[in-house]
């Protein structure tokens, strides 16, 4: 009975181990597979001149960012798009618990082009956020470039009173190749704004741009401040009447099922 025992625990090893070696033969042939797929993409981008713009959207609409990657290749970009696709056209199929190729191709559709409205809509709302962390940025630097600090010190001081975290990521990214010296002035602030798909941030790269040819203009802030002010009232406006919108849509469901 023992050796028994032992025979089909031996068995089971065997077994196991042979399942794991065609598991991890077949993520290693995907893998290849996939950073060939994903190389021929890359090429035929750069083939086209449309490498770069397509990597600046990555980097403009925070995917990048959220990827924690700014080396993030387009292809790999666009294929988590077709898996992301995939993986909704399945699961709507395992849902309806039948195979149905309409639903397939409207998930996969559906799932491609959905990551990238997220990532829009993520865009959006980091936009809307970052309106007081702006405003206190202008505040910050229209006093302490008006008393004659370096422009480093003052965006030092920025960075910390910012509390939206992929401003103060980028924020930190300036200050640290301004520091460093890796890069000038404009290659740092050009840098900057490209981490942004956003008009109150390329408001503020003007100004910086501005400054870098012609020093610290006080008028110049105490404008765009007024600017950003008038974005962040509409903004609370609209926040308010989303609100009141979805209140009434509550409520119009609660006496709809009440009736």
């Amino acid at each position: 009975m023992i050796y028994l025992k032992i025979g089909i625990l031996v068995v089971i090893c065997l077994i196991s181990f042979m399942c794991f070696k065609i598991v991890y033969r077949f993520l290693t042939n995907l893998t290849h597979m996939q950073e060939s797929i994903s190389a021929s993409i890359d090429t035929s981008l750069k083939n086209k001149n449309t490498y770069n713009r397509a990597q600046l959207k990555l980097s403009q609409y925070g995917i990048m960012y959220r990827f924690n990657d700014y080396d993030l290749a387009p292809s790999k970009y666009l294929i988590l798009r077709v898996f992301s696709g995939l993986i909704l056209g399945f699961g709507l199929i395992a849902l309806s618990k039948r195979f149905n190729i309409i639903i397939l191709v409207g998930g996969t559709v559906i799932g491609f082009f959905g990551l990238d409205w997220w990532f829009k809509r993520k865009n959006k709302a980091d936009n809307a956020s970052m309106l007081k962390d702006l405003f206190n940025i202008y505040l910050t630097l229209k006093i302490q470039l008006s008393s004659n600090f370096y422009i480093i010190d003052s965006l030092e001081s920025c960075k910390d009173i910012v509390n939206n975290k992929r401003l103060r990521y980028a924020l930190d990214e300036l200050t640290g190749n301004l520091s460093s010296r890796t890069k000038n002035f404009n290659e740092s602030i050009d840098i900057f704004r490209d981490r942004f798909k956003s008009d109150e941030i390329m408001n503020l790269y003007t100004f910086l741009k501005s400054y870098s040819r012609f020093g610290a203009t006080e008028k110049y802030l105490s404008d765009i401040m007024a600017e950003i002010n008038e974005i962040s009232t509409a903004t609370t406006l609209k926040e308010e009447h989303d609100i009141e919108t979805k209140s009434n849509v509550v409520n119009f469901f609660f006496f709809a099922v009440i009736l």
